[in-house]
């Protein structure tokens, strides 16, 4: 009885040692023949190891509403707000009632790879997320429509509280309707609804990410990705960062190193000794498309480790910036997002111009730039027509932090968030170096 125990009990071992060592049958697997890869994703709840953008609600009279809503008894001071779900779906919709309204590229982008069926589009009330505020015993509340039916009496009633944006407290689920590519369907999210500090003032965004688990070669791999600006359902501003590699998980990277590891679509990944480019993050999530590519060592771009693209800008004082002619020193192109009342960003940015100006080409950029002195340093608003293939190469996104480091041959050394400044650049362009 006991030999047959220990025989049952090796069985089991290597049973679980085999296992271990095949993928598992749920995971897609390719192999490095494969030039595209086209991975599923899982959807997650919460921010996972991604920055996020939270944009302000703005109430309106309840009375200008243009399609009906059930309200709650014994409210008072009924305000409303909504959030767009599908940004292509609502842009689209407003050209449509409005030609002068021109469609942006990655509109028709959309309607030509058949993810934006211009036939089967959600109505106004589908696509929006509605949200209301008012009294209640005096008291300030607000309701959301979290089940999409129009019905504020069936929903949680809910403090107004400051928000603790990068956990996963106090996460509601709601409803919407999307165009899965055939109909239209119900879909959900997570939202994060709360002020800033002790503001009354209210943010919204979306609170989800997603992962890519696939065997390459039998070797397995985790990416994944959430977008930046979660304003809306839509993944129009992804970030990517790998998660896993070879099954060691890589969540004890310290923050101040993620922006280094974060990718946008078109750069590129290693895996298995291949260069991959990450051609496409679906509309909504649903897969991460990578392509084959044996050009990295030829690329330019903002990734670190290639060399950076020339550029031309034209800054807040009307000068022009031309980088071919900027490298007799290194450049800084800092980014600060001044929207939602961020100073520490713009901040950050003139104590690296008082550190560093005399030492490194420092450009601030921002989007829709107030009014500022154009005596300290160099000022680029990247919504200015000229500076729009600038914002393509080095923002990416409409609010960033990031700040990327061009050494004197003209490669990208470095990039990590502006206010982290005092941990990377010290190092970069320590005194003793002069410059890199």
């Amino acid at each position: 009885m006991k030999e047959y125990s220990h025989k049952v009990a090796l069985i089991l071992l290597l049973t679980a040692v085999f296992a271990c060592s095949r993928p598992a049958e749920d995971i897609p697997q390719f192999s490095s023949n494969q030039d595209t890869l086209h991975i599923a994703t899982k959807l997650h709840k919460g921010a996972g190891r991604f920055e996020r953008v939270f944009s302000s609600l703005r109430f309106e009279d309840i009375r200008e509403l243009s399609y009906p809503l059930k309200l709650p008894d014994n409210l008072l001071n009924i305000k409303h707000a909504s959030k767009v779900v599908d940004y292509d779906a609502d842009w689209y919709k407003r050209h449509r009632h409005d030609e002068g309204l021109e469609l942006p590229p990655f509109i028709m982008e959309a309607i030509l790879d058949n993810t934006l069926d211009t036939t089967q589009l959600p109505t106004e009330e589908q696509n929006r997320i509605d949200i209301i505020t008012g009294l209640r015993d005096s008291v300030q509340i607000y309701i959301v429509d979290e089940n999409n039916n129009q019905d504020l009496t069936d929903d949680s009633v809910r403090l107004i509280m400051p928000m603790h944006w990068q956990s996963n407290d106090n996460l509601l689920k709601s409803i919407f309707h999307r165009y899965d590519g055939e109909k239209i369907v119900k879909d959900s999210s997570w939202l994060k609804v709360g002020t800033l500090s002790s503001k009354t003032k209210l943010y919204l965004g979306f609170a989800e990410y997603v992962t890519a688990d696939f065997y390459l070669d039998e070797r397995f791999y985790q990416l994944g990705t959430a977008d930046f600006q979660t304003s809306f359902y839509t993944y129009l501003e992804p970030t990517i960062i790998l998660l896993n590699k070879d099954s060691v998980g890589r969540d004890s990277v310290r923050r101040e190193s993620l922006v280094r590891e974060t990718l946008y679509p078109n750069e590129f990944i290693s895996l298995n000794n291949e260069y991959y480019r990450i051609h496409k993050v679906s509309r909504f999530g649903d897969y991460i498309t990578l392509v084959k590519d044996k050009s990295f060592s030829t690329q330019t771009g903002s990734q670190v480790g290639i060399k950076a693209p020339n550029f031309t800008a034209i800054t807040t004082a009307g000068d022009s910036i031309i980088s071919s002619n900027m490298h007799d020193k290194p450049i800084l192109i800092a980014n600060s997002c001044g929207c939602g009342g961020d100073k520490k960003s713009l901040n950050a940015y003139y104590e690296i111009e008082k550190q560093y100006g005399d030492r490194a080409h420092v450009l601030h950029i921002d989007s829709g730039i107030p009014e500022i002195n154009n005596n300290e340093g160099i000022h680029i608003d990247m919504q200015d027509t000229p500076n729009e293939n600038f914002y393509d190469q080095f923002r990416k996104a409409y609010c960033s932090r990031v700040c990327y480091v061009i050494d004197v041959n003209n490669t990208v050394v470095d990039k990590f968030y502006i206010t982290d400044w005092k941990d990377f650049l010290p190092k970069i362009l320590d005194a003793e170096r002069g410059t890199i």
